[in-house]
């Protein structure tokens, strides 16, 4: 089976034809007009903002409200958008903390991102899945399989669903490889997404994942007529398109 494509369209009239759409907590909870984007989808993912909070605001910690609310926050939008869209899968990422922004470095991400997995676990319900994203200090393989195990022993081998956090923007495709190749050797049975990969890292990870996010930018899909038509348009865009043979073949099938 290909990996599924998560896009954040631009518009409703777009997200009709986006099958599986990514927005994060904090926007949807400020900027309410995304939540009809997701009403045609048939999976939702939500992350916490991370690319807002930390990288945007450069804050060293999530507010303090919004975290100590953050799964009534998810179950609110989660029941706006069942209201118009009851059938999707909704997976919602537990608030995590990334180590790959050297504009602003978090302590103990890695610690802090498993604090939050054990205060959130229990606080969702039925009507959307809670995402665990792995996270590693940076370049620091260890802690990211120390990551891999406390996810084991918190959530179970057999959990659903667990994000790759650490490996988001990378620009060292053979490492990107390493890390999200032992998540797959390590969680055989859990649905792996990858978060913000590299478009040249896809030809070494396609296999090993069941989804990930792309980070074009929102004019690569404006005017698509569907995600994976968006995605080889971008894919050509690149010099080395040679490289992508395979998995343009792969896209090709449907």
């Amino acid at each position: 089976m290909k990996p599924i494509i998560f896009f954040t369209p631009p518009t409703s009239r777009i997200a009709r034809n986006v099958e599986n759409v990514i927005f994060n907590l904090w926007y949807l909870i400020n900027r309410s007009s995304g939540i009809p984007r997701c009403y045609y989808a048939k999976r939702v993912l939500i992350d916490s903002g991370i690319n807002a909070i930390f990288e945007g605001m450069k804050l060293k910690e999530y507010p303090k409200r919004y975290l100590e609310n953050y799964h009534i926050y998810a179950r609110r939008v989660v029941r706006k958008i069942r209201r118009r869209n009851p059938n999707c899968e909704i997976w919602v990422v537990i608030p995590d903390y990334p180590a790959d922004l050297p504009d602003n470095i978090l302590e103990n991400n890695v610690e802090r991102t498993i604090e939050n997995w054990l205060k959130f676990k229990d606080k969702g319900d039925k009507s959307f899945v809670w995402m665990p994203s792995i996270q590693a200090k940076r370049m620091d393989f260890e802690s990211f399989v120390y990551s891999i195990e406390k996810f084991k022993e918190i959530f179970g081998e057999n959990y659903p669903i667990a994000g790759i956090g650490t490996v988001c923007k990378w620009k060292d495709v053979k490492l990107i490889e390493k890390y999200v190749k032992i998540a797959r050797e390590k969680l055989p049975n859990v649905w792996l997404h990858a978060f913000g990969p590299t478009v040249k890292s896809l030809p070494y990870i396609w296999k090993y994942i069941d989804s990930f996010d792309s980070i074009t930018l929102k004019w690569h899909v404006y005017g698509s007529k569907g995600a994976t038509d968006v995605w080889k348009d971008y894919l050509s865009k690149f010099e080395n398109i040679n490289n992508f043979g395979s998995l343009m073949k792969f896209l090709s099938k449907g």
